[in-house]
C-alpha cells in the first residue's frame, strides 16, 4: 500500500513537473491581430465618427469591457463561463465534467472552453483540431491569465469575437447590425451577439434571422434558468423578433476622417473638436441641397465655434460615393476664387484708417482705374450711395475704389498675417486690383477663418480640427471698431427671397453674412456669423467649370440659412456693443473730410512722416556705468505702425510702447543715423550723437 501511494505521488509530481515545464517552454501568445485594429476617427465627446478596414480587411473596432453594459455581462459570464473570475485560465470542474461525459456517451456532450482559451483561438487561430493542440490551448490559456487581468481577457475576446463576414468584435457587430454603441443594446440584442460567436457564419442575422433568433432565444432561456433574468423580462425578450440587416458603414465626416488618417497613420485613435450632433445635421443639410442641383455639382460646409476657433462640423462634399460629383474630394481644402466675399475686409481696412464712414457717400459710377475698368454684377450703376448701401448691395465699383485706397499689397499682406493668404500668380507688390472682386484663390476653411476674426471683433485665430493641433497668437485682421463696424453693416444684408427678414433688430438673431459669386459663375460662396457661430458654404462643380446661373445669394445663402436654423440662438446681438469712442459708431454730424468720399485724395490728407525724437543733429546723453536707460524713439504722420532702423538694422521690438514709439537699448556711442518706415513704404530719418 505504501508502495502504490508512493508511486501516486511520484506521478502526481512527475505530471506537475511536467506540466509547469510545459507551461514554461510554451511561448507567449502572439498579440499581433488584437493589435491589428480599425483606426478611428472620434468626435469631442468620444463618439465614433468614422472608423476604417483593418490591413486584413475586418471591421475591428476597439472595444473595452467597462464601456459595455451590465446585462450584457451577466448574460455572458452565465452563459459561456460562469466560473470565469475564479478559475486560472482552465474551468477544471468543467473538464472533468466534460471527460466524464465524453467516456460515458462516446461522443462530447458539453465543453469545457473558458473564456480565455477562447481568447488563445481568437488571438491565433488553431492550423489544426485534436488533442495536441487543445493542450496548447490549456497551457496558453493559463499563460494569459498570468500575464494579463481578467478585464484585459475580456478586452480582446469583444474585440476579436467573429460575428460573420469581415465583422470582428462587439463593438463592430453592434454598429453594423443595429447601428449603435454597445453600451445602447437591449436585452435582445445584447443575447443575439453573444449567441453569433458560436457560429458566425450560420448565425449571422442579416442572412440567416431564424437561426439566430433561435440562438438567441437558447441564450435567454438559461439566464431564466440561472436567475440571470427575471422570467417576465425573458418573455419580453423573446417576443422580439431578430431584424438586424447588416447596415452599410455609413460614417460621418468622410473628407475630414480621410485627411487626419494621412497625416497621422499609425494613430489608432484621432479625437477631433467635430460635434457629432452638428456634423450629422450639417450633411444632412448638404445632402438635401443637391436635390436642387445637378448631377455634377456638389455642396462643402463648415461650421465653427467662434469664441474658440474650433471646427464643429466639416463637410468636404455632399455624397461621398457619387462619380459625378467627385464626392471624395474634399472640397474644403480646394483653392477658388472667392467672388465678392472678401469685400467686407476692403472695407474694414478702410474704416480703420478712417478713409470712409458706414454713413460716408460714395459715387457708384462707371470708373476706369487706370486700364482696369469693373462693372458692377447688374451692370448698372446706384449713383450716389452710402458706404453701408454699397456694401450690403455689394458693388464692386465702390469696392474698387477703396481698394486704391487701402492698396492691394497692404491688403495681401493683412490676410497673409491673419494666416489665410490670398493664392495669386504674382508677387504681392505687382498684384492688381481684381483681387478684391475674386481675382486670387482662397480655400473654404481659410474664407471661414477671416469670417470667425470678423465675429470675434477682428482678432483672427488659427482653426482647430485637433487637439493635436497648436494654439496660435491671435492676429489683428481688424481693428475692433472697424470689425464692428463691418457686422453691423453685414447684419442688414438681405436673405434669400425664400427666407425673408426671419430675424429682426427688434428681437431674435441677427445674421451678418455675405455672399460671393466667382467669375463665370464658378464658384457660389455665402459666409455668415452670429455672436457664437461662423458658417460657411460653398456650391460649385469640382472640376471647376461653370454652373451656369448658380449665385451666392440663390445657391449657397439659402443652405447657409438652414445650417443656422439647426444652431442655437445667442442672447446678444451679432455686433455687440457700439465701440464707445470711436467715430465709426457714430451716426449723423461727420467731419466734413468724411461726409464724401473723393478718390486719389486720402493720401493728399495724410500728414509727412517726421521723427519726433531724437532730433536730426542733436547731442543724447547717456550713462556712462553701463547702466544705460532705454531711449525713447517716436515718429508721427505717415500711416502707422512704423518700422525702425539703426544704422541700418532693423530693431526687432516685441512689445513697443504703441504704434509710433519704442524703446531701445543703445549697445554703442558715436554717431547715430536712425530710419523710420511707415506702413505705405515712406520713410524719415534722422543723425544725431550718443555721449
Amino acid at each position: 500500500m505504501i508502495r502504490f501511494l508512493t508511486a501516486c505521488l511520484i506521478l502526481f509530481l512527475a505530471l506537475v513537473a511536467g506540466a509547469a515545464a510545459a507551461l514554461h517552454l510554451t511561448p507567449e501568445p502572439n498579440f499581433t491581430r488584437y493589435n491589428n485594429r480599425s483606426q478611428e476617427i472620434h468626435d469631442t465627446n468620444g463618439h465614433l465618427l468614422h472608423a476604417y478596414l483593418t490591413g486584413d480587411q475586418r471591421w475591428r473596432l476597439n472595444t473595452n469591457a467597462v464601456d459595455l453594459p451590465k446585462h450584457y455581462w451577466r448574460m455572458l459570464i452565465a452563459y459561456e463561463d460562469k466560473r470565469f473570475y475564479s478559475h486560472r485560465g482552465v474551468d477544471v470542474l468543467a473538464l472533468c465534467r466534460a471527460l466524464y461525459q465524453f467516456a460515458r456517451y462516446g461522443k462530447p456532450v458539453s465543453g469545457a472552453s473558458t473564456l480565455s482559451m477562447q481568447v488563445v483561438r481568437l488571438l491565433n487561430p488553431p492550423r489544426t483540431r485534436g488533442v495536441a493542440t487543445k493542450i496548447q490551448q490549456f497551457l496558453h490559456a493559463v499563460k494569459i491569465e498570468r500575464r494579463l487581468t481578467k478585464t484585459q481577457i475580456l478586452d480582446i475576446y469583444v474585440t476579436l469575437a467573429p460575428f460573420g463576414g469581415n465583422i470582428e468584435g462587439l463593438r463592430a457587430a453592434s454598429h453594423l447590425y443595429f447601428q449603435k454603441e454597445p453600451r445602447h443594446l437591449t436585452i435582445p440584442e445584447a443575447a443575439t451577439l453573444i449567441a453569433i460567436p458560436q457560429m458566425p457564419e450560420a448565425r449571422r442575422p442579416d442572412r440567416f434571422p431564424e437561426n439566430a433568433q433561435r440562438a438567441r432565444d437558447r441564450v435567454i432561456e438559461r439566464m431564466i434558468a440561472l436567475q440571470a433574468i427575471s422570467a417576465n423580462v425573458g418573455k419580453a425578450a423573446t417576443a422580439q423578433p431578430v431584424r438586424a440587416d447588416r447596415h452599410a458603414t455609413r460614417f460621418l465626416a468622410p473628407h475630414l476622417s480621410d485627411r487626419l488618417r494621412k497625416e497621422q497613420p499609425g494613430q489608432q485613435v484621432i479625437r477631433t473638436f467635430i460635434s457629432g450632433s452638428l456634423q450629422r445635421q450639417a450633411e444632412r443639410v448638404a445632402s438635401s441641397a443637391l436635390h436642387t442641383l445637378p448631377g455634377d455639382t456638389n455642396v462643402a460646409l463648415v461650421i465653427i465655434e467662434n469664441k474658440s476657433s474650433l471646427v464643429r462640423a466639416y463637410v468636404g462634399g455632399a455624397d461621398y460615393f457619387s462619380t459625378p460629383r467627385a464626392g471624395q474630394v474634399d472640397l474644403i481644402e480646394a483653392v477658388r476664387s472667392p467672388g465678392s466675399a472678401l469685400k467686407p475686409l476692403i472695407y474694414g481696412m478702410a474704416f480703420e484708417r478712417l478713409i470712409v464712414h458706414p454713413d460716408t457717400i460714395i459715387a457708384d459710377q462707371q470708373t476706369s482705374f487706370g486700364a482696369y475698368e469693373p462693372k458692377n454684377f447688374s451692370r448698372g450703376f446706384s449713383g450716389e450711395i452710402t458706404i453701408r448701401q454699397a456694401l450690403v448691395k455689394s458693388l464692386n465699383i465702390p469696392a474698387v475704389a477703396l481698394l486704391v485706397e487701402v492698396r492691394p499689397e497692404r491688403f495681401l499682406a493683412r490676410l497673409r498675417s491673419a494666416r489665410s493668404p490670398l493664392v495669386i500668380g504674382t508677387a504681392d507688390a505687382d498684384a492688381g486690383l481684381a483681387i478684391g472682386l475674386g481675382g486670387g484663390g482662397l480655400s473654404l476653411l481659410k474664407l471661414a477663418g477671416l469670417y470667425t476674426g470678423l465675429a470675434n471683433g477682428g482678432r483672427s485665430r488659427t482653426l482647430r480640427l485637433t487637439p493635436q493641433d497648436p494654439e496660435m497668437n491671435p492676429a489683428q485682421l481688424l481693428a475692433p471698431d472697424a470689425a464692428w463696424a463691418v457686422t453691423d453693416i453685414l447684419a442688414d444684408a438681405v436673405p434669400p427671397s425664400s427666407f425673408g427678414r426671419r430675424l429682426t433688430r427688434d428681437g431674435g438673431r441677427r445674421l451678418a453674412f455675405k455672399t460671393g459669386t466667382s467669375y463665370g459663375f464658378r464658384d457660389a460662396w455665402a459666409v455668415g456669423y452670429d455672436q457664437e457661430h461662423t458658417v460657411a458654404v460653398w456650391v460649385g462643380r469640382p472640376d471647376g467649370a461653370p454652373h451656369i446661373g448658380a449665385y451666392g445669394i440663390t445657391a449657397a445663402a439659402p443652405i447657409l440659412f438652414r445650417v443656422f436654423d439647426f444652431l442655437p440662438i445667442p442672447t446678444t446681438d451679432v455686433a455687440g456693443q457700439k465701440p464707445s469712442g470711436s467715430i465709426l459708431a457714430v451716426h449723423g454730424s461727420l467731419p466734413e473730410r468724411l461726409m464724401r468720399f473723393e478718390p486719389g485724395v486720402y493720401e493728399n490728407r495724410i500728414a509727412p512722416l517726421r521723427i519726433q525724437f531724437p532730433k536730426d543733429g542733436s547731442r543724447v546723453a547717456i550713462a556712462s556705468d553701463g547702466h544705460s536707460e532705454p531711449l525713447l524713439l517716436s515718429a508721427q504722420g505717415g500711416t502707422p505702425p512704423y518700422t525702425w532702423f539703426v544704422g541700418g538694422r532693423k530693431l526687432d521690438v516685441e512689445h513697443p510702447i504703441s504704434a509710433s514709439a519704442l524703446h531701445w537699448l543703445p549697445d554703442s556711442i558715436g554717431q547715430m543715423e536712425v530710419t523710420v518706415v511707415d506702413q505705405a513704404g515712406r520713410s524719415a530719418a534722422v543723425s544725431f550723437w550718443l555721449e
